[in-house]
C-alpha cells in the first residue's frame, strides 16, 4: 500500500496527520488505516467569513503547511493532490493529509494521458501534459495561501470545464486582494508562475513564513479586511480529486502577464517588506 508506505517515511514529522496503526474489516477482509480525528475539519472550516482572522493566524496556518511541504520534498517526495480539503485542522496547528497518491520525486507516472486532482490546485504544466514535480506542489500551495485571504475556494463561481483548464495554461489566475500583504502577494504570484522553474522552493517559503510569523509575534498583529466580494458557487465546481486529461490547446503554459521568478523578487528585496494594507 503506496499511502501505508509514505506514511512510514513521514510520520515522525509534526504537520503531517498521525497515523496510529492499520486494521482489518470484519468481513471484506480489507485493510485500512486508522488516523488520528482532527476535530476542527479541513481548511476550509478555517475561513469562516463570520469569524475574524489576523495577519498572524494566516501566516501560521502558511507556516505550518510549507513546513509539511518542505518536509515530504526533503525525503524526494511530491504530495501530487494538495488542495484545501487535504488540509486539516486541529486547535492549534494545520496538518497535510491523503498521501494516497503521493510520489516519488523521480518518478515517471504510467498513463501520461491522465491528470488526478482538483483542477484550481493543479499547475498548468501538468494541465498541458507535462510531468508532476515538486514545483507542482508549489503551485498548489500559492492556490492554498490565496484561499485563506479570500475566503473561499479559486475559481468557485466558474465552470470546472476543459474551457477553465485551457484558461489556466493561458495564465488565468485568482484576483489578488489588496488586503493580501505586498510581499504575500508577490510570493504567491511567484508560486503561481507557468514556468516552474522560476517558483521558489518549499524550504523558502517555510522561510519566509517563519521570519514573518515572527515579526507578527513580536510587534502584534490585527484583523483584517477581505476585500473579494463573495462569489456563488457553481454548480459545475467540483472540489473533489477526479481524472482529466491534458489539454491540446496549449501545449506550453504561458503567464497571462509578464512572470516574476522568486530569486529577482529576493534580490528586489521586496520579501524583507513589512505587512502594509494599503498597498
Amino acid at each position: 500500500m503506496l499511502q501505508l508506505e509514505n506514511h512510514c517515511t513521514l510520520h515522525r514529522h509534526g504537520d503531517i496527520i498521525q497515523m496510529y496503526g492499520i486494521t482489518k474489516q470484519l468481513g471484506t477482509g480489507a485493510f485500512m488505516l486508522v488516523f488520528r480525528y482532527y476535530e476542527k475539519g479541513d481548511m476550509r472550516m478555517l475561513y469562516d467569513r463570520k469569524e475574524n482572522m489576523s495577519y498572524k493566524k494566516v501566516c501560521e496556518s502558511l507556516r505550518d503547511i510549507s513546513r509539511g511541504i518542505s518536509h515530504i520534498h526533503e525525503n524526494s517526495l511530491y504530495h501530487h493532490d494538495l488542495h484545501s480539503g487535504n488540509i486539516l485542522l486541529d486547535s492549534k496547528l494545520c496538518y497535510i493529509a491523503d498521501l494516497g497518491i503521493c510520489r516519488p520525486a523521480n518518478s515517471i507516472s504510467s498513463n501520461k494521458k491522465e491528470i488526478v486532482g482538483v483542477l484550481p490546485y493543479i499547475a498548468p504544466e501538468v494541465l498541458c501534459g507535462g510531468l508532476y514535480t515538486q514545483a507542482a506542489d508549489i503551485y498548489s500551495f500559492g492556490m492554498l495561501a490565496w484561499e485563506l485571504f479570500a475566503r473561499q475556494q479559486p475559481f468557485s463561481n466558474m465552470n470546472h470545464s476543459d474551457i477553465l483548464q485551457r484558461d489556466i495554461c493561458r495564465g488565468l489566475r485568482p484576483y489578488i486582494s489588496k488586503s493580501i500583504p505586498e510581499w504575500l502577494a508577490e510570493l504567491i504570484t511567484c508560486c503561481w508562475n507557468a514556468d516552474s522553474t522560476k517558483r521558489p522552493s518549499a524550504k523558502e517559503i517555510f522561510e519566509a513564513m517563519e521570519e514573518y510569523y515572527q515579526i507578527f509575534d513580536v510587534q502584534g498583529s490585527f484583523d483584517f479586511e477581505i476585500d473579494i466580494p463573495e462569489t456563488q458557487d457553481h454548480p459545475s465546481a467540483v472540489y473533489y480529486s477526479r481524472k482529466f486529461a491534458p489539454t491540446v490547446d496549449v501545449p506550453i503554459p504561458f503567464n497571462s502577464t509578464p512572470g516574476q521568478s522568486y530569486q529577482s523578487l529576493k534580490d528586489t528585496g521586496k520579501l524583507g517588506l513589512f505587512y502594509s494594507t494599503t498597498t
